[in-house]
């Protein structure tokens, strides 16, 4: 396939299960609504100097807020009362032992320390707090604080997902999807994304409608799948939205529309999906649901990319290659085709290829001057008409009112600048493309504001 190739196409969702469970599943969880016990209004009551969790940026563990352990007032502990808490958890009181652990996970007035931390939230596990026997199956499912053990991830989850926990059942339900510690089986998870949705987990219901949609362990209904997909992101879900936005872009269970693919997608973006600002950027590239605009289709894959998404990287690279009057250079390319190859995606692999090394020394055109040529008779040929053929290795587009390209031969020296030539133009150039191009060549020419050039091709045109 040439560089500058199609761009890539949105995703399908049956190509979505894997992405989707790493991403809706195995998150850590949200602090302020992972437990009951928390404080929720301003006007409850709290130990003195205390602030509501609401207010807080930095709880962990579930229960930890800046300055005050949130949980009821007649048992609680401060953030850094090792002792307080621990004759808490040592009284049976799970919420004690849970305070502590997220002291020692958080270092909070003690020496960081994982290992307790993990203890103290299997001991509040053990004493029923069902919040917490997910959280643990989280730290071993993922390896955080803790060696990954899958085993004790899938005992720890489906404890929770027993005793109430749609988190639970959430993370349970994507362990079997990707078979981690356990037999692969949809079915069992399809039963387990049912009881995570019916508990209130929007993610479970997405990764409900993904196994609906993509026919794995679930009966095929693709208006079933849609009205997962909405629910879903109704709740907040990115996932939902994203495979919404996904339904209405290839028309499954619903008319194709791609104005509505492009409002899901700017949802899921907005929510942090990668891959919803790349498949939104797409839609902006090719005038699909929206008004075609190169710009913001880069600055969407841009954000894609930013956040780890291939096919942002790689849409972003060709898009840059692609003659589309937008500003760039090579090297850039050549970087986010690497991104892309290292997030996985074989074909950015293969193209980067093709596009490292030096520009090899080329034939230059008839009648024509080599860029060396150009700096060494830069004198004799001030105000010529002369004639290039060169690689395009950076472009800026539309800069007072023309677009100014480097060209590279093969020839020139890097050491001494001469290597690039720079040329500015009405016409329209695809970066990494050969072009012969005929224009004035100006010796030491002076725009002002520090932009002075010692050799310049003026006001040049593509020779065909």
């Amino acid at each position: 396939m040439s560089i500058a190739r199609t761009f890539r196409g949105l995703l399908e969702p049956r190509f979505l299960i894997r992405m989707a469970v790493a991403l809706c599943c195995l998150l850590p969880p949200l602090a302020a609504v992972a437990q009951p016990a928390i404080a929720e209004a301003e006007d409850q009551t709290l130990p003195a100097g205390g602030e509501p969790c609401s207010e807080s940026v930095g709880c962990g563990g579930g229960f930890m807020c800046l300055k005050l352990i949130c949980t009821d007032p007649a048992v609680a502990c401060e953030a850094n009362d090792v002792k307080g808490c621990e004759a808490l958890c040592t009284s049976g009181l799970a919420d004690g032992c849970s305070l502590l652990a997220a002291i020692y996970e958080n270092g909070t007035g003690v020496a960081q320390d994982y290992a307790k931390a993990v203890a103290f939230y299997e001991k509040a596990c053990e004493l029923r707090s069902v919040w917490d026997c997910y959280y643990v199956g989280y730290l071993y499912n993922v390896g955080t604080s803790v060696p990954q053990d899958f085993a004790k991830a899938l005992a720890y989850f489906q404890q929770a997902c027993d005793e109430g926990s749609a988190d639970g059942c959430a993370s349970l339900g994507g362990m079997y999807v990707l078979g981690t510690g356990v037999a692969e089986d949809f079915a069992k998870a399809g039963e387990l994304y049912q009881k995570a949705c019916d508990g209130g987990n929007a993610d479970g219901c997405a990764m409900l409608g993904t196994l609906v949609d993509i026919r794995k362990g679930a009966a095929t209904d693709d208006v079933k799948a849609f009205e997962l997909y909405q629910k879903a992101c109704n709740d907040g879900s990115t996932n939902g939205c994203f495979n919404l936005g996904t339904l209405y872009n290839t028309g499954r269970g619903v008319a194709r529309d791609d104005t509505k693919a492009s409002e899901w997608f700017q949802k899921a973006c907005d929510g942090g999906s990668a891959d919803g600002c790349s498949n939104l950027g797409t839609l902006y590239n090719t005038g699909a649901g929206v008004a075609q605009d190169y710009a913001k289709a880069a600055e969407l894959y841009q954000k894609a990319c930013d956040q780890g998404s291939a096919a942002g990287c790689s849409n972003l690279g060709g898009l840059l290659m692609s003659g589309v009057g937008l500003s760039g250079d090579y090297a850039t390319v050549v970087e986010l085709y690497q991104k892309a190859c290292d997030a996985g995606d074989a074909e950015s692999c293969s193209v980067g290829k093709t596009l490292t090394g030096p520009v090899e020394p080329m034939k230059k055109a008839v009648d024509g001057q080599t860029v060396a040529d150009c700096y060494a008779k830069s004198a004799a040929l001030d105000d010529s008409a002369v004639t290039v053929r060169g690689k395009v290795v950076k472009l800026s587009a539309n800069v007072m009112g023309k677009n100014w390209v480097y060209l590279q031969d093969g020839t020139g020296d890097a050491a001494s600048n001469t290597q690039d030539l720079t040329v500015n133009t009405t016409a329209v150039v695809k970066l990494g493309g050969v072009v012969t191009m005929r224009g004035t060549l100006r010796k030491d020419k002076d725009y002002g504001s520090g932009q002075v050039y010692p050799v310049i091709l003026e006001d040049a045109a593509l020779v065909e």
